[in-house]
């Protein structure tokens, strides 16, 4: 185990922030890529390949595109080694790393939450590696596709950090912070958001697509008299 300075409740803080920020890129990728998709269908009775033809479609696409690798660029920096040389990374690790820091019983639990983190790890480390901090010539040459994880698992990876960050949170007993915006003594990270808390940013993402689903005629016929030509 690597000797790492010992946490303070700054670094408890950040680490918490860090992981909040990035189930909310989490949150927000998911309606526009998933939600918009599945409402325009319901509501509108509009494919997502329809949706894909149209500029403001294909714009929202790439929108998705450029945040997912970003998101699992994100979520793999947080599984970084403890100390990289004469660094220190704020990461998982940091916090599992710390000499005389859990009760027994609680670094029970903080190894189940790790292994079921490293389980999902797993999956993009490849990406993280070859294709999101490198340009690797051998996965481009053969076209590989790398990144794909069994759907569900981001949901559990989600979770299982919610777990940790507020176990870490309390360690560190930050409840006063709790005007920052958290809202909850336990970060509960879940796919589908606090749909009427308006901090949350699953609510932001769902107003998002009630404006484009609102712009969108409900006359499948129409759907074209909606674009004008420069």
């Amino acid at each position: 185990m690597p000797k790492v300075s010992p946490a303070t409740s700054k670094n408890a803080e950040a680490f918490c922030e860090l992981c909040q920020r990035i189930y909310n890129y989490w949150i927000t990728h998911y309606h526009l890529s998933e939600r918009l998709p599945e409402r325009l269908q319901q509501e509108r009775n509009i494919t997502e390949e329809e949706f894909a033809q149209r500029p403001y479609g294909q714009c929202l696409q790439l929108l998705t595109e450029i945040s997912q690798p970003y998101i699992i660029l994100e979520i793999a920096k947080l599984h970084d080694p403890a100390r990289q040389g004469s660094n220190e990374n704020l990461s998982i690790n940091f916090f599992v790393n710390q000499k005389d820091f859990w009760s027994e019983k609680e670094e029970s639990s903080i190894n189940d939450i790790v292994s079921e983190l490293d389980k999902f790890y797993k999956f993009i480390e490849e990406a993280r590696n070859k294709i999101l901090a490198h340009n690797d010539l051998s996965v481009y040459e053969n076209n590989q596709p790398l990144g794909g994880f069994p759907q569900g698992e981001d949901e559990k990876y989600f979770r299982a950090l919610g777990r940790l960050c507020s176990m870490i949170w309390n360690r560190f007993d930050l409840n006063p912070m709790l005007q920052y915006g958290y809202g909850y003594r336990s970060f509960d990270f879940i796919k589908s958001g606090i749909p009427e808390d308006s901090s949350d940013s699953s609510y932001y993402a769902r107003k998002l697509i009630d404006l484009i689903l609102g712009a969108i005629p409900e006359n499948h016929d129409d759907f074209d008299q909606t674009e004008t030509t420069p």
